[in-house]
């Protein structure tokens, strides 16, 4: 064989051990030779290399295949052949079209167009999928380039590697981004990703809806400052401490208020990712909406205030009552000693004339001692009488109180309390009692609450004195309902907030100290009590709110039911589960907070909990109310995802037992629900 001469390079004895890279060089710098002419042979047997034995050591021992083909036929390939593609070299005779049959069909004709370009221009470098004898899919990189003759390509050398392995680590990790981004995309709460410059890199979807930015777009702020491209400022916001949590590296939060709309309150917490000793790399900026968990925060604080109050109210009524006793008392003693010396002043009187007793002539004196002892034991008594309802109104009551109710006496108590708003509210208060009402079973105190929270909102809606609130009460014998009606000529409800009005903690008096709790109480209370609150009201003429209470023979207690959840579509379905056969009373809670007040004001049988709750967990739940006696009789569901978790071991050692698990299933808890009111566990975890 006729040796070749100028080679592109020579190759030492490690050239079996080299790097495939460096392999394929030395097999593209030789070919290169070929091409450029410096060394030449007519045919296969005189390919282009400067020794036939290097080569054919360097070329069959290599993992990549290295080919020589001319327009006609194939002249050479390197044993990686047979490995990669499953078929002897011998099959290579069979032609172009043979081969282009192992090639995925998906990406046959791409392939088979890069060759007709390669034909023309000379160029190939395709990544394509190639089904071998064995029929595992595997991956080629194949690049070739031709040698030409006289304006022609007479032949064309080129490699071919087997990436699988790069591939199926790229698809891992193009899997594993796609993954992050559904996380990143599928979170709530805003999110951001800025850089050291304050630029935004990135952005969920929910950022995005918060800063009014299309979502089927690529948002127009990326590579901008986050304060121009979001805010359109030409400098940072005012009050922005994250150029100082840039330089600092550390995790951060703050919050911000007014910053989204008016009212609204904003908590920025910042994590830094990346950068050296912390400092100048980038953030991600989580945004969470507090505004809700802020007002709830306020109006447990209030609530609890009003709790205090109570027992104030409570422990100052004691202390009247202790001194107006002796009043009651004495001043009957004090009339009758008064009568025992009337004879003798009298008598002295007729003898001796007028003469003074306390400063006022007797002659005038005695016409009106006896108005003086009326008024002092009559206003002892009324102040008697004061005391004895606010010590009731404020005493706590049995949840199962279940008594015979008259309702004109709830009208009468009620009336009396709030006596005082009325007079100063308007100058026509009216009350017309129902003519033989039948008595109902179930609490007069809380029916007395609804009745003095309704008349309490009418004398509030009142433009002026001369509006009338109008109370009363009746039997509708055709459906065997007991009604109570509170109608006032105020400015009526907006139809806008109409639906709204009986949701806890709502109210349009927030400036006067509402605290959006009077209707929903009142609410629960009619429920409770099997009945319900009818509104009719139109704008400028007035509202009625209709107690709607039917007639029950016995008066079944109806449980009631608290269900805990921060997933709003989980805990509806729960209420729906145990609203459909109306054996139960069931009210919801979003929030731990929002259960400790729901379980303070409602003082539920049992609570369905989530595990899981967004600002308190469940554990902090059944902490908070083992601090409470009134509520130690409480029956606990716990529903888990994990059933057997740390936290569940703990409500278990404090006695919480009853567990349901993930996703609920409707007859599952039934039949817990059922167990935990009779005080049977359901299982242990």
């Amino acid at each position: 064989m006729k040796q070749t001469k100028n080679c592109a390079r020579s190759v030492s004895g490690e050239g079996r051990d080299a790097a495939p890279h460096q392999e394929c060089a030395f097999l593209s710098a030789t070919a290169e030779n070929a091409r450029e002419g410096l060394c030449t042979a007519p045919g296969a047997e005189e390919f282009p290399c400067r020794s036939e034995a290097m080569f054919q050591e360097l070329a069959e021992n290599i993992r990549e295949v290295f080919w020589i083909r001319t327009p006609d036929e194939v002249l050479y390939a390197s044993p990686a052949f047979e490995e990669i593609w499953g078929i002897p070299r011998e099959d290579l005779r069979l032609g172009l079209e043979f081969m282009m049959n192992r090639v995925h069909p998906d990406d046959r004709d791409r392939v088979l167009a890069s060759c007709r370009r390669h034909e023309s221009r000379g160029a190939f470098n395709e990544e394509y999928r190639l089904i071998p004898a064995d029929g595992q899919v595997r991956w080629l990189w194949t690049r070739a380039f031709p040698i030409w003759q006289n304006g022609r390509i007479v032949r064309t050398v080129g490699v071919s590697e087997d990436i699988t392995e790069r591939k199926l680590a790229e698809e891992r990790l193009q899997n594993s981004k796609n993954t992050l981004g559904a996380v990143f995309d599928g979170i709530s709460d805003p999110l951001m990703l800025l850089d050291g410059s304050m630029c935004v890199v990135k952005m969920n979807k929910a950022a995005r809806l918060l800063y009014g930015i299309p979502l089927d777009s690529e948002p127009v702020a990326y590579g901008k400052p986050c304060y121009s491209s979001l805010m359109g400022r030409g400098e940072p916001c005012n009050g922005c401490d994250f150029r100082k949590f840039f330089k600092e590296g550390v995790r951060s939060s703050f919050e911000r208020r007014d910053f989204k709309s008016p009212g609204s309150i904003e908590q920025f917490t910042v994590f830094p990712v990346g950068g050296e000793n912390g400092g100048d790399g980038s953030v991600i900026i989580h945004v969470r909406d507090v505004t809700e968990a802020k007002r709830i925060e306020g109006e447990l604080i209030r609530a609890d205030k009003m709790i205090s109050l109570g027992v104030l109210v409570s422990g100052v009524a004691h202390e009247i009552n202790n001194p107006n006793s002796f009043i009651m008392l004495n001043t009957p003693l004090l009339h009758d000693a008064w009568e025992s010396v009337t004879p003798i002043l009298e008598e002295y009187y007729a003898e001796n004339g007028d003469f003074a007793v306390g400063g006022l002539p007797y002659s005038e004196m005695r016409e009106e001692m006896d108005k003086l002892f009326h008024g002092l034991l009559e206003g002892s008594r009324r102040i008697d009488r004061i005391v004895r309802e606010l010590k009731r109104f404020s005493r706590p009551e049995d949840v199962s109180a279940d008594e015979v109710v008259h309702i004109n006496d709830v009208l009468k108590n009620a009336s009396s309390l709030v006596a005082n708003l009325v007079r100063k509210s308007t100058d026509a208060f009216s009350i017309r009692y129902g003519e033989n009402l039948p008595a109902l079973r179930g609490s007069a105190q809380k029916l007395e609450q609804v009745v003095v929270n309704l008349i309490r909102n009418a004398c509030e809606a009142l433009p002026d004195r001369s509006k009338a609130v109008c109370v009363s009460s009746g039997y509708d014998e055709a459906w065997g309902r007991v009604l109570i009606q509170v109608r006032d000529e105020g400015v009526g409800i907006p139809d806008e907030i109409l639906p709204r009005i009986m949701d806890p903690f709502f109210t349009t008096k927030k400036s006067r100290g509402g605290t959006g709790l009077g209707l929903s109480v009142s609410a629960n209370i009619a429920r409770e009590h099997g009945g319900t609150i009818q509104v009719e009201t139109r704008r400028g003429n007035g509202t009625t709110f209709t107690v709607v209470l039917p007639m029950r023979k016995g008066f079944p207690r109806l449980p009631k039911i608290l269900v805990a959840g921060g997933d709003g579509t989980a805990r509806d379905e729960v209420v729906r589960m145990l609203t459909e056969d109306r054996k139960y009373i069931v009210f919801g809670a979003s929030s731990g907070v929002d259960a400790c007040v729901r379980m303070g004001a409602e003082r539920p049988d049992l609570m369905v909990l989530d595990a899981s709750l967004p600002d308190m967990d469940g554990v902090e739940v059944c902490r908070s109310m083992r601090g409470i006696p009134e509520l130690s009789g409480v029956g606990i569901i716990v529903v888990s995802e994990i059933p057997h978790s740390p936290p569940l071991e703990f409500l278990a050692k404090n006695g919480f037992v009853s567990v349901v698990s993930k996703p609920v299933l409707e007859q599952e808890l039934l039949a817990a629900v059922e167990s935990a009111l009779a005080g049977v566990p359901v299982r242990k975890p």
